[in-house]
């Protein structure tokens, strides 16, 4: 249980540290802010995940476990942790994934929020990319990008330009 308040706290203080600094441009939201404002399952607008320094990117990375597996990024956690997770805390760690992973890999991947693989059979799943829906918690899309123009587009400032779509379950 610990562990569990310890993440929250932290999730909770990262979120509002760059909410602070996210500036809402006119017609692309911020992941991040999106994130601090959404307490239920759901899924959000496309979104920009925020650019961190890598030194916060990694301190995110290594805070959070996440790992690479296939093309993706995950965040496993024991299926007890994930039933005591309120839906607050999953879109943030979400938002704080995507940004992390930009901001320090570059990499345009889906990221997730599951339960820790058991057995060899679910093992095997994940590594395939078929790992079971009711494993997951959360799941961020990226969103390829598609080839018209937008004019009048704006990205927020300090933001990646990628987008993601962020889903609780």
């Amino acid at each position: 249980m610990h562990r569990h308040n310890s993440i929250i706290l932290t999730i909770g203080c990262i979120i509002l540290i760059f909410s602070a600094t996210a500036l809402r441009a006119e017609n692309i939201p911020s992941c991040i802010e999106i994130a601090s404002k959404k307490d239920k399952p759901g899924a959000s607008a496309n979104c920009a995940p925020i650019i961190l320094s890598n030194d916060k990117a990694f301190e995110i990375i290594k805070t959070f476990n996440i790992k690479k597996v296939g093309y993706d990024r995950y965040v496993f956690m024991k299926k007890e942790e994930l039933l005591k997770a309120d839906h607050k805390s999953k879109w943030e760690l979400l938002a704080l994934m995507v940004s992390a992973v930009q901001s320090l890999y570059e990499e345009n991947v889906d990221c997730y929020i599951a339960v820790l693989p058991e057995t060899d059979a679910e093992k095997t799943a994940l590594i395939l990319g078929s790992y079971p829906e009711s494993k997951v918690a959360a799941h961020a899309k990226y969103v390829w990008p598609d080839l018209k123009p937008h004019p009048g587009r704006k990205w927020p400032a300090n933001h990646h330009q990628r987008l993601y779509k962020l889903i609780v379950y």
